[in-house]
């Protein structure tokens, strides 16, 4: 975004493909392009980096998010097949508020490169939840999480990291 700072179209910051900034007192005005010169090692390792982060948080995108919920207490998790089961400890003195949270169950199995998630859940009160997991999940290690959504759908919790 540009901001001007006269009538006589001088501006500072991004506007279309040209950008505006001060440098050693005078008002720089040039084009954004790409550069011409091969990427150095570095670039090149920082771009590898960032694409393998890419890698794994695109399927995800729909479970990503931060909140202000309190997230799972005590979480575990177990795996009989296919069939994945996480459970969390309930206190008896749970809030109210947060009794009719919905549970987002989110497994990665790094072999496979998937993502499988429920954004929806069984609620917190129950203190478990299953997933049937795909039959090509059999046998390979996965990396599941857990997170709550308050039942408005306007609050989401830290997710936890619960292992298998």
């Amino acid at each position: 975004m540009a901001t001007s700072n006269s009538s006589f179209g001088e501006f500072n910051g991004k506007l279309g493909n040209l950008v505006s900034y001060q440098l050693k007192g005078k008002t720089v005005v040039r084009h954004i392009g790409k550069t011409k010169k091969p990427p150095t090692a570095a670039q090149l390792a920082v771009r590898q980096r960032m694409a393998t982060v890419i890698k794994f948080l695109r399927p995800a995108l729909a479970f990503i998010n931060t909140g202000l919920l309190e997230p799972a207490i005590n979480p575990q998790v177990s795996l009989t097949g296919t069939l994945l089961t996480i459970t969390w400890s309930v206190t008896a003195d749970m809030d109210w508020g947060i009794k009719n949270d919905r549970t987002m169950l989110l497994v990665y199995c790094p072999e496979l490169d998937k993502v499988v998630y429920v954004l929806s859940g069984a609620r917190r009160s129950s203190g478990q939840d299953e997933m049937e997991l795909p039959a090509n999940y059999a046998g390979k290690e996965l990396q599941v999480y857990i997170s709550f959504k308050a039942s408005n759908g306007k609050s989401i919790s830290d997710s936890c990291w619960v292992g298998v």
